[in-house]
């Protein structure tokens, strides 16, 4: 029982060490925005043309 005792305890101050120690480095870093800007549009934009005149060649939907 003492032995079980003492894995949980190293087990919790491993945890609680792993987590100060990524608290401080998030902490370090810059802060970044949550937002991605999309910088072309037109490239979306056909890049999502084509994935769908795939899908419909896929559902054999598209006739020429």
């Amino acid at each position: 029982m003492e032995i079980e005792k003492r894995k949980m305890a190293a087990i919790s101050a491993a945890v609680s060490a792993y987590r100060k120690e990524e608290k401080e480095t998030s902490a370090i870093e810059s802060p970044t925005t949550s937002f991605q800007v999309l910088s072309n549009v037109w490239g979306l934009s056909g890049r999502q043309a084509i994935m769908h005149m795939r899908n419909l060649l896929q559902c054999r939907i598209f006739h020429k």
